[in-house]
């Protein structure tokens, strides 16, 4: 575990190419995955809940998804996100 606060830069996967990745491990549309398989660059145990943003074109920046789980750090697999465009309802609710 790093003593400094880390970032990494993943590109977003497509849900169907990660399908493929994970196999018979159940990726659904409450999930995104981002990763470039092999390079080094992952989210890892102890980064659970931590945010997954994107840069807009209004130059702005998103919480697109929050560290869930993947198999592995930076390795075979795309790292796995909770998917928060599925969850935007119930949060501004839990927040009022």
């Amino acid at each position: 575990m790093s003593a400094v606060l880390r970032e990494a830069k993943v590109p977003l996967v497509s849900s169907q190419d990660c399908k493929k990745n994970y196999g018979s491990a159940s990726i659904t549309n409450n999930m995104l995955c981002a990763g470039i398989l092999g390079a080094g660059v992952d989210a890892c145990q102890g980064d659970s809940g931590g945010p997954l943003v994107c840069k807009k074109d209004n130059n702005r920046w998103y919480l697109v998804g929050t560290t869930s789980w993947g198999w592995g750090c930076a390795g075979r697999y795309y790292g796995v996100y909770t998917n928060i465009a599925r969850f935007s309802k119930w949060i501004k609710a839990k927040v009022k």
